[in-house]
């Protein structure tokens, strides 16, 4: 029997956990995923993703008001959804390698 689980309501912690989907750098979005807008910033060194406002209506002020967030307006539009033949070819890419790896067995990833 194969099964995958595709939807949980829960933190991104707990997310990265049971997914094993990386909330954290370049692609740390799920739903953007390759179109996630990150920024670096300078002073403090972190990671900033600042393409948040592009999910709010075409017609909302927060889209213009670039006084408060970056500097800038927004103007890009919400990421196409992923079909679910996508899906079921991203999961047919995974190579799962169970157990831990040793000396004896390098080919298998840190636990």
């Amino acid at each position: 029997m194969r099964a995958a689980l595709l939807c949980t309501i829960n933190d991104f912690p707990c997310y990265a956990n049971l997914s094993g989907y990386s909330t954290k750098g370049r692609f740390a979005c799920p739903i953007c995923q390759h179109n996630t807008c990150l920024e670096w910033l300078q002073f403090s060194h972190k990671r900033c993703y600042m393409g948040h406002r592009r999910f709010l209506d075409h017609d909302h002020p927060d889209r213009k008001d670039s006084r408060s967030f970056n500097s800038c307006e927004e103007h890009g539009s919400i990421p196409p959804p992923i079909n679910v033949s996508k899906i079921v070819d991203m999961l047919r890419s995974i190579n799962v390698k169970f157990g831990k790896k040793t000396p004896s067995n390098p080919d298998l990833p840190y636990n």
